[in-house]
């Protein structure tokens, strides 16, 4: 997983972080937990984004939630929703991403460590993206 974040006073701080190679091919699984690593200063974060890019395959069964809690429980960032719109492979042509519905994150900040992504329907045969989830730092 990657972090990138600002925490210079005159720049809003925000934070970008991924996982990559998650498997997209197994029905109703948690996929390994996205850290929120915290710059100095700041204890809260609200979600902004949550992407999807650089899949294996064209992504035509598979579909993905993200949630605050393990097995698809607590608070939902993002509703299981089709990655469908992912029909390319290629790097820098269109369908090669999506950017995915956030469920009310504009009124809703969070103290947590990490969120948990979930595949909910499997692709039916092997698959693997990025899932990215991007962040607002609040003091």
């Amino acid at each position: 997983m990657a972090a990138l974040f600002s925490n210079d006073p005159g720049v809003l701080a925000t934070g970008s972080f991924t996982l990559r190679g998650a498997n997209v091919n197994q029905a109703t699984t948690d996929l390994p937990t996205i850290t929120i690593l915290y710059p100095t200063g700041f204890t809260r974060f609200r979600v902004t984004g949550v992407f999807v890019s650089h899949a294996s395959l064209s992504l035509t069964t598979a579909t993905l939630g993200v949630f605050t809690a393990a097995g698809g429980t607590g608070t939902t960032i993002v509703t299981d929703a089709a990655l469908s719109g992912i029909t390319s492979t290629a790097e820098s042509t269109a369908a090669n991403s999506i950017s995915m519905t956030l469920a009310s994150q504009t009124t809703t900040s969070y103290t947590l460590s990490g969120l948990i992504p979930r595949c909910g329907t499997a692709q039916g045969a092997a698959a693997t993206c990025d899932i990215t989830i991007t962040v607002q730092f609040l003091p």
